[in-house]
């Protein structure tokens, strides 16, 4: 827990993407993704941990994780 808000944090680390209102990524630490649909996309961390990206943000996410992922 901290007292600053994900907004915050994400002004602090400018490198980090936001895949949700309540997750803030290291780009560095995405290791796949899973294209399910047109509307959904999963994210792979480097642990395996795997997270669901928001309707809304799935086409500007898809975008930018090809550019970024091989």
């Amino acid at each position: 827990m901290t007292p600053k808000t994900l907004t915050r944090w994400q002004e602090q680390l400018p490198t980090f993407i936001r895949i949700s209102k309540g997750a803030l990524v290291n780009p560095q630490h995405i290791s796949g993704m899973i294209d399910v649909s047109s509307k959904e996309l999963w994210i792979t961390l480097s642990d395996g941990t795997k997270l669901s990206v928001p309707r809304r943000r799935v086409a500007l996410l898809r975008h930018y994780l090809k550019k970024v992922i091989r």
